[in-house]
């Protein structure tokens, strides 16, 4: 039994020995920059941080080189955008191949191999995202700055479900064949020669799948959100001049990257979070602002464990706070649609207003649209009667209240029109609410 000890402990120090003298085998680029002793924190090396680092460089400037490049039309921003991002990543690759040839890191046809492999991942999944998302995701059709995504946008029209289902289709079409290109590409193998892997194509394309049905459930949710939170009664995108439509999508995001990463985990996979992400910083690559993540965090069914690298949900605090502000504003938006789908139209009528009043550019009707729904200014319905003249009352200043103005319970209801006539009724009270006192003017 003694021996049995003694020997166990010789063999494993003998692997540990093994493992060691391979680990200092590799080029310093390639070697962990502290031990991994199996630790909650996975130690990077030199080529990963690079790796991350020129992915992070190159959305950035790709964002800047895109803004530039619409100058010029959206193909030209998107396919600029595409091609920096293609040279800036096969040149990482590169440059680390010219090195392990150098070094002798592998063998020849293997390194180049595998730096052809990449390229090609690399041109394939740049190609397929500019075809189907374009640069932005504006509807401004097939190879715009929105792609196959924007052209079904601007058919179906944005807000509908049809288009949440639609993106939906496309978004799982857009990950199984990025995935099954990909597979096939990675199968390609150097055993002295060129040689094509039946096996990890399966791997890689069963692996797609459940990308695709975790893409595709994000998409669903994220969609489904937007739709219910970024319009108003009238399928009228809501302005950012007076909503929180920055912070209603950190939380369209938030809850269709969860949802992803629920079915990925429930499909066997992690559940991943990055919890350190480049916006903490406030930082802007032309009018878009910097999103990278920094750290992911992995929780899965044989642990938890963080390592450095772009993936997973973004839950850094910023992001976190936002989502929060956007949960909020959403339950009022939603709210007000409920209350109009169960017959109380004056939430949805009041919010169709503000918004129509919130984009006719003038300084006074986005004031005075902040004001009524940041809740300064509350509109009251009610049965008017008629003025002195017989004509119906649309709108009374309330002198004994000087943040309300009152509204005829007749401007209530859908559509554009409607929602233009309570809109010039709250503008016309409003200039009393705010010290007009002369009805002429």
């Amino acid at each position: 039994g003694q021996m049995n000890q003694i020997m166990l402990d010789f063999q494993w120090n003998a692997m540990q020995h093994s493992a060691g003298w391979a680990e200092a085998a590799r080029p310093i680029y390639d070697q962990k920059l502290w031990e991994d002793n199996g630790g909650f924190f996975k130690p990077p090396t030199i080529r990963q941080i690079i790796d991350v680092a020129t992915e992070i460089v190159s959305e950035i400037v790709g964002n800047i080189i895109f803004a530039v490049g619409t100058v010029f039309g959206g193909p030209a921003g998107v396919a600029l955008k595409a091609g920096f991002k293609f040279l800036a990543n096969s040149t990482d690759d590169l440059l680390f191949a010219v090195a392990d040839t150098a070094v002798g890191n592998g063998e020849n046809g293997e390194i180049w191999t595998n730096f052809g492999k990449k390229a090609a991942v690399n041109a394939t999944t740049s190609a397929i995202s500019m075809v189907t998302a374009g640069g932005s995701g504006a509807t401004e059709g097939f190879l715009g700055t929105g792609g196959i995504s924007g052209a079904i946008s601007g058919k179906l029209g944005e807000g509908t479900i049809a288009n949440v289902l639609a993106q939906t289709a496309l978004k799982g079409a857009e990950v199984i064949t990025t995935s099954t290109i990909t597979s096939a590409i990675n199968a390609i193998q150097w055993d002295g020669g060129i040689t094509w892997n039946r096996d990890v194509f399966d791997a890689g394309f069963q692996g797609g799948l459940t990308s695709m049905a975790s893409a595709m459930a994000g998409t669903l949710v994220r969609g489904g959100l937007g739709a219910a939170n970024l319009f108003d009664g009238n399928r009228n995108p809501l302005t950012g001049q007076v909503f929180k439509t920055s912070e209603l999508q950190a939380f369209n995001n938030l809850a269709g990257g969860l949802s992803s990463q629920l079915v990925n985990y429930a499909a066997g996979g992690d559940f991943t979070l990055n919890v350190l992400n480049l916006n903490m910083l406030g930082l802007k690559a032309g009018n878009t602002p910097v999103n990278s993540g920094l750290l992911e965090l992995h929780l899965g069914r044989g642990g938890a464990g963080m390592n450095i690298g772009t993936g997973g949900v973004d839950v850094s605090i910023h992001t976190l706070m936002s989502a929060a502000s956007g949960f909020m504003e959403s339950g009022r938006i939603v709210g007000a649609k409920l209350d109009a789908a169960a017959g109380d139209w004056r939430g949805l009528s009041t919010l169709n207003a503000i918004n129509m009043l919130g984009t006719t550019g003038s300084a006074y009707e986005t004031g005075l649209a902040r004001a009524a729904w940041g809740k300064q200014l509350k509109a009251t319905y009610a049965d008017l009667g008629m003025d002195k003249q017989g004509n119906i009352l649309l709108g009374q200043y309330n002198q004994d209240n000087a943040g309300e103005i009152l509204l005829n319970n007749l401007l209530l209801g859908a559509g554009n029109e409607q929602a233009a006539k309570l809109a010039a009724a709250m503008s016309h009270e409003g200039t009393h609410a705010m010290g007009n006192r002369y009805e002429a003017l």
